[in-house]
């Protein structure tokens, strides 16, 4: 999931996480994040660096105030990982010239991750790639893909 897309897939990986306990189905066993927004105060104060964030509809769309947009960043709402709950195995991939989401949205998620008793959560920063590369390399080749497979394949020799 890229950006945005990758903020919600994460919040529903934080819920399944939240819910394990109840037996539930997992949602994947695998996840992928390309230049995620996982922490929306975060993000909101760097769109208004530039410039953009009444233009944005992040503000809107997570209710609008702080505590709200605090309870829609899956940074800040990790739960403690229970070691029986198995979440998926995690790669977080993020452009180290992205100007629209800064890489260390995907680093700070890895932290948190990792705060939170996971340690399942691979981070892979690009140095030559922007906030459109990540996705456009998915799909026409480059260095995304490249990461992306080469990660997928070594997922697949580990459950061999």
């Amino acid at each position: 999931a890229h950006s945005s897309g990758a903020h919600i897939a994460m919040l529903a990986a934080m819920s399944n996480i939240h819910d394990k306990h109840e037996s539930r189905v997992a949602l994947f066993d695998k996840f992928i994040g390309l230049a995620g927004v996982y922490d929306i105060p975060n993000h909101f104060r760097w769109e208004a660096g530039r410039g953009v964030e009444e233009v944005s509809q992040m503000k809107p769309v997570c209710g609008g105030t702080y505590e709200s947009m605090c309870q829609a960043s899956p940074t800040r709402i990790c739960p403690p990982i229970d070691k029986a709950a198995l979440p998926p195995r995690m790669c977080l991939v993020h452009g180290a010239r992205d100007s629209v989401v800064p890489y260390t949205s995907s680093t700070d998620m890895a932290k948190s991750l990792y705060q939170a008793g996971y340690a399942n959560c691979d981070v892979k920063v690009l140095p030559d790639v922007d906030h459109a590369e990540t996705v456009l390399d998915i799909m026409m080749g480059g260095a995304t893909q490249d990461v992306v497979l080469e990660w997928m394949e070594q997922q697949e020799e580990m459950q061999q």
